[in-house]
Protein backbone atom coordinates (compact mmCIF):
# COMPACT_ATOMS: atom_id res chain seq x y z
CA UNK A 1 0.00 0.00 0.00
CA UNK A 2 1.13 3.43 -1.15
CA UNK A 3 1.98 6.04 1.70
CA UNK A 4 -0.77 8.00 0.77
CA UNK A 5 -3.03 5.47 1.19
CA UNK A 6 -1.73 4.32 4.38
CA UNK A 7 -2.53 8.20 5.46
CA UNK A 8 -6.51 8.09 3.79
CA UNK A 9 -7.34 4.57 5.67
CA UNK A 10 -5.47 5.91 9.18
CA UNK A 11 -7.33 9.05 8.82
CA UNK A 12 -10.44 7.59 8.35
CA UNK A 13 -10.52 4.84 10.75
CA UNK A 14 -10.24 7.25 13.37
CA UNK A 15 -12.71 9.48 11.99
CA UNK A 16 -11.21 12.43 11.75
CA UNK A 17 -11.25 14.91 8.84
CA UNK A 18 -8.26 16.84 7.38
CA UNK A 19 -9.28 20.10 9.44
CA UNK A 20 -8.91 17.84 12.17
CA UNK A 21 -5.68 16.69 11.63
CA UNK A 22 -4.42 20.14 10.54
CA UNK A 23 -4.89 21.24 13.66
CA UNK A 24 -3.23 18.52 15.15
CA UNK A 25 -0.28 18.88 13.77
CA UNK A 26 0.00 22.41 13.09
CA UNK A 27 -0.16 22.62 9.36
CA UNK A 28 -2.71 23.73 6.57
CA UNK A 29 -5.61 21.32 5.49
CA UNK A 30 -3.97 22.13 2.08
CA UNK A 31 -0.64 20.04 3.18
CA UNK A 32 -2.84 17.25 4.47
CA UNK A 33 -4.70 17.12 1.30
CA UNK A 34 -1.43 16.99 -1.21
CA UNK A 35 0.28 14.32 1.09
CA UNK A 36 -2.61 11.90 0.58
CA UNK A 37 -2.91 12.48 -2.79
CA UNK A 38 0.66 11.70 -3.54
CA UNK A 39 1.72 14.99 -4.76
CA UNK A 40 4.66 15.58 -1.35
CA UNK A 41 5.68 14.26 1.81
CA UNK A 42 5.56 15.53 5.49
CA UNK A 43 8.87 16.77 6.90
CA UNK A 44 10.20 13.98 9.26
CA UNK A 45 9.57 15.87 12.21
CA UNK A 46 5.51 16.17 10.99
CA UNK A 47 5.92 12.48 10.05
CA UNK A 48 6.81 11.15 13.55
CA UNK A 49 4.36 13.22 14.68
CA UNK A 50 1.87 11.76 12.68
CA UNK A 51 3.28 8.25 14.05
CA UNK A 52 2.42 9.39 17.33
CA UNK A 53 -1.08 10.57 16.06
CA UNK A 54 -1.88 6.94 14.71
CA UNK A 55 0.05 4.95 17.22
CA UNK A 56 1.90 3.52 14.29
CA UNK A 57 5.68 3.30 13.30
CA UNK A 58 7.45 5.14 10.83
CA UNK A 59 8.26 1.51 9.04
CA UNK A 60 4.24 1.10 8.53
CA UNK A 61 4.12 4.69 7.19
CA UNK A 62 7.43 4.81 4.77
CA UNK A 63 9.61 2.32 3.80
CA UNK A 64 13.08 2.52 4.32
CA UNK A 65 13.98 3.46 0.85
CA UNK A 66 11.41 6.68 1.35
CA UNK A 67 12.28 7.30 5.07
CA UNK A 68 16.12 7.74 3.48
CA UNK A 69 14.71 9.36 0.81
CA UNK A 70 13.08 11.75 2.69
CA UNK A 71 15.42 12.55 5.70
CA UNK A 72 18.21 13.88 2.23
CA UNK A 73 15.09 15.65 1.52
CA UNK A 74 14.66 16.96 5.21
CA UNK A 75 18.09 17.63 5.23
CA UNK A 76 18.76 19.58 2.06
CA UNK A 77 15.77 21.55 3.27
CA UNK A 78 16.82 22.76 5.92
CA UNK A 79 20.25 23.75 4.79
CA UNK A 80 18.43 25.33 2.09
CA UNK A 81 16.62 27.59 4.78
CA UNK A 82 20.09 27.85 6.87
CA UNK A 83 21.16 30.07 3.40
CA UNK A 84 18.48 31.80 2.94
CA UNK A 85 19.02 33.38 6.34
CA UNK A 86 22.57 33.91 6.22
CA UNK A 87 22.34 35.12 3.10
CA UNK A 88 19.38 37.82 3.85
CA UNK A 89 21.62 38.79 7.42
CA UNK A 90 24.11 39.50 5.55
CA UNK A 91 22.10 41.55 2.65
CA UNK A 92 21.15 43.79 6.10
CA UNK A 93 24.64 44.57 6.66
CA UNK A 94 24.83 47.46 4.04
CA UNK A 95 22.54 49.27 6.49
CA UNK A 96 25.91 50.46 8.08
CA UNK A 97 27.07 52.24 5.01
CA UNK A 98 24.56 54.98 5.67
CA UNK A 99 25.80 55.35 9.24
CA UNK A 100 29.75 53.73 9.49
CA UNK A 101 32.61 55.79 7.85
CA UNK A 102 33.21 53.67 5.19
CA UNK A 103 33.23 56.20 2.54
CA UNK A 104 35.73 58.75 1.70
CA UNK A 105 35.92 61.98 -0.05
CA UNK A 106 38.79 64.76 -0.85
CA UNK A 107 38.42 68.63 -0.06
CA UNK A 108 41.73 70.52 -0.30
CA UNK A 109 43.53 67.60 -0.48
CA UNK A 110 42.31 66.41 2.53
CA UNK A 111 40.89 62.59 2.59
CA UNK A 112 37.72 62.60 4.66
CA UNK A 113 36.00 59.19 6.03
CA UNK A 114 32.62 59.53 6.15
CA UNK A 115 29.11 57.61 5.71
CA UNK A 116 27.16 57.65 3.13
CA UNK A 117 24.64 60.33 4.23
CA UNK A 118 27.31 62.42 4.57
CA UNK A 119 28.97 61.96 1.63
CA UNK A 120 30.17 65.43 -0.42
CA UNK A 121 29.64 63.76 -4.04
CA UNK A 122 29.30 66.26 -6.25
CA UNK A 123 28.80 63.46 -9.03
CA UNK A 124 25.05 62.17 -9.23
CA UNK A 125 26.07 59.46 -11.72
CA UNK A 126 27.87 58.16 -8.06
CA UNK A 127 25.62 58.69 -5.83
CA UNK A 128 22.91 57.03 -7.18
CA UNK A 129 24.22 53.95 -8.13
CA UNK A 130 25.26 53.60 -4.34
CA UNK A 131 21.98 54.37 -3.07
CA UNK A 132 20.03 51.76 -5.03
CA UNK A 133 22.82 48.90 -4.82
CA UNK A 134 22.57 49.39 -1.13
CA UNK A 135 18.69 50.10 -0.86
CA UNK A 136 18.06 47.03 -3.06
CA UNK A 137 20.12 44.75 -1.41
CA UNK A 138 18.51 45.72 2.08
CA UNK A 139 14.85 45.01 0.51
CA UNK A 140 16.06 41.51 -0.94
CA UNK A 141 17.45 40.62 2.42
CA UNK A 142 14.12 41.41 4.14
CA UNK A 143 12.05 39.15 1.53
CA UNK A 144 14.89 36.61 1.84
CA UNK A 145 14.64 36.38 5.29
CA UNK A 146 10.66 36.81 5.04
CA UNK A 147 10.55 33.92 2.97
CA UNK A 148 13.14 31.41 3.89
CA UNK A 149 10.84 28.73 4.68
CA UNK A 150 10.06 28.13 1.08
CA UNK A 151 9.99 24.79 -0.04
CA UNK A 152 9.70 25.87 -3.84
CA UNK A 153 13.56 25.21 -4.90
CA UNK A 154 13.61 27.50 -7.72
CA UNK A 155 12.08 30.12 -6.02
CA UNK A 156 15.27 29.90 -3.10
CA UNK A 157 17.91 29.26 -6.01
CA UNK A 158 16.89 32.69 -7.69
CA UNK A 159 17.12 34.47 -4.30
CA UNK A 160 20.59 33.42 -3.52
CA UNK A 161 21.61 34.26 -7.23
CA UNK A 162 20.12 37.52 -6.86
CA UNK A 163 21.67 38.09 -3.43
CA UNK A 164 25.00 36.88 -4.91
CA UNK A 165 24.94 39.28 -8.32
CA UNK A 166 24.57 42.20 -5.88
CA UNK A 167 27.38 41.68 -3.74
CA UNK A 168 29.26 41.17 -6.54
CA UNK A 169 27.73 44.65 -8.05
CA UNK A 170 28.80 46.02 -5.04
CA UNK A 171 31.78 44.75 -4.89
CA UNK A 172 33.08 45.76 -8.51
CA UNK A 173 31.15 49.20 -7.93
CA UNK A 174 32.82 50.03 -4.83
CA UNK A 175 36.15 49.37 -5.91
CA UNK A 176 35.93 50.98 -9.26
CA UNK A 177 34.72 54.10 -7.58
CA UNK A 178 37.76 54.18 -5.75
CA UNK A 179 36.03 53.38 -2.02
CA UNK A 180 38.27 50.70 -0.70
CA UNK A 181 36.09 50.17 2.70
CA UNK A 182 32.83 50.01 1.11
CA UNK A 183 34.20 47.66 -1.44
CA UNK A 184 35.91 45.81 1.30
CA UNK A 185 32.87 44.71 3.22
CA UNK A 186 30.98 43.95 0.50
CA UNK A 187 33.85 41.24 -0.34
CA UNK A 188 34.08 39.83 2.59
CA UNK A 189 29.94 39.48 2.19
CA UNK A 190 30.47 37.74 -0.96
CA UNK A 191 33.55 35.53 -0.08
CA UNK A 192 31.36 34.70 3.16
CA UNK A 193 28.37 34.10 0.52
CA UNK A 194 31.05 31.93 -1.63
CA UNK A 195 31.65 29.57 0.91
CA UNK A 196 28.70 28.70 2.22
CA UNK A 197 27.25 28.03 -1.41
CA UNK A 198 30.45 25.72 -1.96
CA UNK A 199 30.07 24.27 1.09
CA UNK A 200 26.59 23.33 0.53
CA UNK A 201 27.06 21.94 -2.52
CA UNK A 202 29.55 19.94 -1.32
CA UNK A 203 27.62 18.29 1.20
CA UNK A 204 24.43 17.20 -1.08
Amino acid sequence: MKFEEKLQELRRSKGITQEALAKYLFVSRTAISKWESGKGYPSIDTLKQVAIFYDVSLDNLLSNDELILLAKDDNNSKKMQFLNLLFGLLDLLPILFFFAPLFGYTNNNIIYEVSLINLEESYLYILIPYYVLIVTTIIVGLVIICTQNSTNVKTNKIKLIVSLSLSIGGTLLFMMSLQPYAGALTLVILVIKGIFIIKNQMTR
